[in-house]
This record gives C-alpha cells, sequence and structure tokens, in this order.
C-alpha cells in the first residue's frame, strides 16, 4: 500500500520505507526539490522538542553550518502542526551494515575506502565538528554512514544529541545522553550519580569533554577492523570493563601487534580523558598509512 506523505510542493517521504529510528524520531526515504531528488528525511515531533525548543534552534542553526565531506549534509527544515522535518543527504548504508550476517539482506556489499582511509575520514569528520565548537554525544557505527556518491566517502551523522562546547570544549551534564555501549568511563559513572536538577550548582560543575567522542570513535575503530567485535567484550560485560579500564583481550587480539591502527586505538580509549590522543594527533598518525594504502576495496566488496 502507498504511505507517501506529502509535506510540501518540495518535500515527500515514504512511510514504508523505514531508513532508521533513533531516540528523536524515524529517518524514511523521501523527494525533495522541484527534481524530487532521492533524500533522508528525519521527522520528530514537535511536542518532543517544545521543552528545549530555544536550545533547539540555537543547535538547528548550528547544524546548518556544518560543511564537510566527512559530515551528512543537513539540507532543508520544515514543520506541518504536528512534525519537524529534516532534509538530509541520502547515503547508501550505516557502517554496522557492513558485519552483518551474509544472509541478512541489509548487510552492505558495496564499495569502501580502504580501512585506513575509513578512519581517517571519521577522524577529520569528528575533529571538524568538534572545530565547530560542539560534541556529538552519540558515535557509534549507526551513526557513521557510507555514500553513495563516487569516490564513496564516510560521513558522520544524526546530530540529535549534539551539543555546544564552550572555548575549553567542555559541556555541562546536565542530562547524561548517548548508547551506553559507546560510552565513555567518564560518562558511566555519571549515570549512576547524576547531578540533581534541585542542585543548580552540582549541575554547573558537571561539565564533560569533547574528548568522550574520542573514546567512542575508539571503539567504531576497533569494531570496524574486527567485523563488528566490541573492545570490551560482549555485551553483558562492556560497562564493567570500561569502567575497569580493563579490554576484552581476545578480542583485543584481533589487531595484531604491528596493526597500524593498534596503538592509536589504545590511545584513543584511555580511560582518563586528559589521556586519550587528540584527533588533530589521530589524524597526523593515520596520514603516512592512508598514503601507501589502496584507493578502494572493489575486489573484496562481496565479501566485506
Amino acid at each position: 500500500m502507498d504511505k507517501t506523505k506529502i509535506v510540501s510542493d518540495s518535500l515527500s517521504y515514504d512511510e514504508n520505507e523505514i531508513l532508521g529510528k533513533g531516540m528523536a524520531g524515524f529517518v524514511f526515504r523521501g523527494s525533495f526539490g522541484q527534481d524530487g531528488n532521492p533524500v533522508a528525511v528525519k521527522r520528530v515531533q514537535i511536542a518532543s522538542m517544545r521543552k528545549d525548543e530555544e536550545f533547539q534552534k540555537r543547535e538547528e542553526a548550528a547544524l546548518a553550518s556544518l560543511n564537510h565531506p566527512n559530515v551528512i549534509k543537513f539540507l532543508h527544515v520544515e514543520e506541518d502542526s504536528t512534525f519537524r522535518y529534516f532534509v538530509l543527504e541520502l547515503c547508501a548504508a550505516s557502517l554496522d551494515q557492513c558485519y552483518l550476517p551474509d544472509k541478512d539482506i541489509k548487510k552492505y556489499k558495496g564499495a569502501l575506502p580502504s580501512d585506513e582511509q575509513v578512519l581517517l575520514q571519521m577522524a577529520e569528520g569528528l575533529n571538524y565538528i568538534h572545530s565547530m565548537n560542539l560534541v556529538h554525544r552519540d558515535i557509534k557505527p549507526e551513526n557513521i554512514l557510507i555514500s553513495m556518491s563516487e569516490p564513496v566517502l564516510i560521513k558522520l551523522a544524526d546530530f540529535s544529541l549534539c551539543k555546544p562546547v564552550n572555548q575549553r570544549g567542555t559541556f555541562s551534564l546536565s542530562g547524561i545522553k548517548g548508547t551506553q555501549y559507546w560510552m565513555a568511563p567518564e560518562i558511566l559513572a555519571l549515570l549512576d550519580d547524576q547531578p540533581s536538577k534541585n542542585d543548580p550548582e552540582s549541575v554547573n560543575k558537571a561539565r564533560g569533554t569533547t574528548r568522550s567522542d574520542i573514546f567512542a570513535l575508539g571503539l567504531v575503530f576497533f569494531t570496524f577492523l574486527t567485523n563488528g567485535l566490541h573492545l570490551f567484550g560482549s555485551k553483558n560485560l562492556i560497562t564493567a570493563n570500561v569502567m575497569r579500564g580493563k579490554p576484552n583481550a581476545a578480542n583485543q587480539s584481533r589487531l595484531g601487534q604491528d596493526h597500524f591502527a593498534r596503538e592509536i586505538i589504545s590511545s584513543m580509549t584511555k580511560s582518563k580523558p586528559e589521556e586519550r590522543m587528540p584527533l588533530a594527533e589521530v589524524i597526523r598518525m593515520l596520514r603516512p598509512h592512508v598514503q601507501s594504502s589502496p584507493g578502494f576495496h572493489v575486489e573484496d566488496s562481496e565479501s566485506l
């Protein structure tokens, strides 16, 4: 049954074609512009946005200003009486679809840049976001997208939890957000000890930093390179292992001692935020490997 929804003369989407679902709403395949260009349409209930309406407007303005090849393009926004619609660049898949079982119809089997390039592009995208005084707060494979363009590019997406940071790169932790399996230990530590909203002083004292994003990106690096493994083990052990600063030894061994990314990942996932490798250094260390890597894994695309 046709479930195409017409938002305006220039925007429509198909409720039968769900591309993703998050805390903020659904993402559908849609059409935008006079030529009906294919896009992704993120639909968010207006009622859910009213609580932080002023912040949402500031955030929306910031996201509209993002312009980087490794960040999803934010094209347009409009609303009706019930929903707000964010029109985004349409991508082929998310990174987690690369390591789905072969029999899964959602498994991505297309071309990818080399492993070295995938990591570099992720780091450059996140570094750009931080340079715009924003923290992402939900870095995970599902929020890393693979473009439909040629050459294929890796793009960071889903800025629903994105938050402005001050000049020191810190932000208020008045509300803990994100996906637990990809959280840094300093964020996990606050889940059981969140500042009281009735105590403004304690709220103001609780500050996060952009280095929590670096920890999460290090985890994504590892998961991508090991075809879906988590550095800190199985789901029921991840939180405890992260809090103890103890990676899963068996999983960790999947990257040999001489693997180009092993030490980079280790430095990005240090327990203490101040000890984590800055993204500028991650990029500097990855670039020599990219220069000696092949452009694409086209030959192996069927086995990704």
